[in-house]
């Protein structure tokens, strides 16, 4: 019999999260309708589909081009040479920020 869990359970046979559909025996099925741990599963009504458009029709594109498109790319942030030169280079060892010990290098 299909349920649909009100609680958490979990078991032997597995976990079940609340708000879940799941299968169970009738006999174990009556014990958590009658205990309040599951009810019946919620039969929802299928949504019509809509009639495909006419041939002819073209779709609504969400209005007119704004014109401003020059063909460009917008691309995030870049850092500066500013940025850039206060970052150490590689090799270097990273300075410790205040409060911190320098650490000991590691030998491998």
């Amino acid at each position: 019999m299909r349920l649909v869990a009100k609680t958490l359970m979990a078991g032997p046979d597995g976990v079940v999260q609340p708000g879940t559909e799941f299968d169970c025996d009738p006999e174990r099925a009556k014990a958590l309708l009658d205990g309040g741990f599951a009810g019946p599963p919620v039969v929802r009504k299928a949504k019509p589909t809509p009639a495909p458009p006419d041939e002819g029709d073209e779709p609504d594109r969400g209005g007119e081009p704004d014109g401003d498109d020059d063909g460009e790319i917008e691309t995030a942030a870049v850092e500066t040479e500013e940025e850039t030169a206060a970052l150490p280079r590689r090799g270097q060892a990273r300075q410790p920020r205040r409060g911190q010990a320098r650490q000991p290098r590691r030998k491998n």
